[in-house]
Order: C-alpha cells, then structure tokens, then sequence
C-alpha cells in the first residue's frame, strides 16, 4: 500500500511536505507515484525529493525529480535503494507566461516499494 509523501493538496506557492521516515524500506528499491489533477493553463509544477540521514540535516541534491509539468496525469518515477531514513518532498509553482494569474495546482505524490514488474514500468 503506497505512503502519502503529499496528501492530494492544492497549492499556489513554493513549498514543502512533511518528513517520511521510511523505515524498513530505506535499503529497498521504491516507486514514486505523482499525480496532478488540475494544472491551470501556462504553469510549471516542479518536485524534488530530499534526503536526510536524520530528519533535519537535508541534501543539497535531489535524489530525484519531476520537472516540467505542464498538464494533469499521473508520473512515475523509479528510486533505487535509497540509503537514507527520511524523504520529503519540495515543490516550486511558475508561471510561463505574461499573464497575471497566479500559478495553481493540484496533485498528491506517494511512495511504495517497488517490485521488478513495477520497475521496469518506471524506466
């Protein structure tokens, strides 16, 4: 059953999620499911996730990303056997055009373990 990184949220600004503690799956292959219901026209969503050994000191690097969405689906991606405890999910919202409405979108992301099958999808 997949874990919430993001509960389904709508957002207008720059943020970031809670901290997940993966626990017994942090040496275990995983899938990261985003998926974005409403987009409005002309914006950008990207997502990074960050990596911690103790919940409080986070990578300067991603150790993965959704960049560019444009449009409403459903994206995975494949994460392969993290080495850190904790995960946390930060988003940026732009705007591509001269328009003056305000970027809005909304999505949830969550994360599961992944098997073989599922990571060949991934790929």
């Amino acid at each position: 059953m997949p874990n919430f990184l993001v509960e389904e949220t709508t957002v207008r600004e720059c943020g970031e999620s809670s901290v997940l503690d993966l626990g017994e799956s942090q040496h275990r292959d995983l899938l990261l499911t985003l998926e974005v219901t409403h987009v409005r026209q002309h914006q950008e969503l990207n997502i990074h996730i960050l990596a911690s050994e103790d919940g409080k000191s986070w990578s300067k690097r991603p150790v993965a990303s959704f960049l560019e969405k444009m449009y409403c689906g459903t994206y995975r991606l494949a994460l392969t056997a993290p080495v850190a405890r904790y995960l946390k999910a930060s988003w940026q919202v732009n705007g591509l055009a001269r328009t003056q409405a305000h970027p809005l979108f909304r999505f949830c992301l969550t994360m599961e373990e992944a098997g073989t099958r599922a990571m060949a999808g991934a790929a």
